[in-house]
């Protein structure tokens, strides 16, 4: 539980932060705590006091079944209270066709899918967030893709790569991004803080607010 020392963090360093939440659990693909529990309701209290933007985590199956991602923006929005118009895919799967369709239509305004799990780099070629595009029906939509540069499971899982090393070249792309005025997104799990699963790389978030 980070929320009060993430939510403090973004306030004194000026740097925004979202969160994203699952509200389907109990499959291979989707762990969480159940969706109706106490818990989630405490944070969704807490954030909305905040005013810290959150939004909706869609669970694995939601890219090949319409009416279970409607579902879920259906709970995470009576259960939080809030409108939620942000998203990101749950191990990023999405259809490139559909996915963004299907997202306008439950009223989502951006989703923050757009990268790579095991690398980092810019999987749409730029760090600038651009609005989807409908080549369907050629035309220039209202929903927002958010590019990040990097995610946290880049290093640890499918690199084992150190936290120097990784640190070092974290900032590498982050300078990039601020010398070229780009904007440098990155992706981290509520795990990553705990210091005995992987040592160091909260601490690495704490640096990055501060460049």
């Amino acid at each position: 539980d980070v929320y009060d020392e993430l939510n403090e963090l973004s306030k004194k360093t000026k740097t925004p932060l979202f969160y994203f939440f699952l509200q389907r659990s109990g499959t291979e693909h989707d762990r969480t705590i159940d969706p109706s529990s106490p818990a989630f309701k405490d944070v969704f209290e807490k954030l909305n006091r905040s005013g810290v933007g959150y939004g909706l985590h869609p669970s694995y199956q939601t890219v090949l079944n319409e009416q279970l991602l409607k579902q879920e923006f259906d709970l995470i929005r009576k259960n939080s209270g809030a409108q939620i118009q942000i998203s990101r895919q749950h191990y990023l799967r999405s259809n490139i066709k559909t996915t963004p369709k299907q997202l306008i239509a439950n009223g989502v305004r951006a989703d923050f899918s757009t990268g790579f799990a095991a690398g980092a780099g810019y999987r749409a070629g730029t760090f600038t967030p651009f609005n989807y595009y409908d080549l369907e029906n050629e035309k220039v939509t209202e929903l927002l893709m958010v590019p990040f540069a990097v995610m946290d499971g880049v290093y640890f899982i499918y690199s084992n790569t150190g936290v120097a090393e990784a640190e070092k070249k974290i900032l590498e792309i982050a300078e990039q991004a601020k010398r070229l005025n780009g904007i440098f997104v990155t992706v981290f799990h509520e795990r990553t803080f705990d210091e005995i699963l992987y040592p160091g790389f909260g601490d690495l978030y704490r640096k990055l607010q501060a460049i």
